[in-house]
């Protein structure tokens, strides 16, 4: 979910890394670079991230909710 390159593993999302060590095969797509703009008003849950509460309280677990920075990884984050 965080465009995880296949070449170096050190750079992986967690969930990613864990396929990799786990010996799983990793589906591989080629996208183009994304270019994420940041809102002017964006709260610091929307550009890093938050626990969504709504998973957590529905199913008991524990999920982030990847904020504009996940989104815009080996990507371009663009601030104006």
């Amino acid at each position: 979910p965080y465009n995880s390159d296949p070449e170096h593993p050190e750079a992986m999302g967690i969930e990613v890394r864990e396929k990799v060590v786990n010996g799983e095969e990793l589906t591989i797509t080629m996208t183009k670079i994304k270019m994420v703009d940041l809102p002017l008003g964006a709260t610091e849950d929307r550009v890093c991230g938050t626990i969504d509460i709504e998973k957590a309280l529905t199913e008991g677990v524990k999920a982030f909710e990847p904020g504009l920075l996940a989104k815009a990884n080996r990507g371009i984050l663009y601030v104006d």
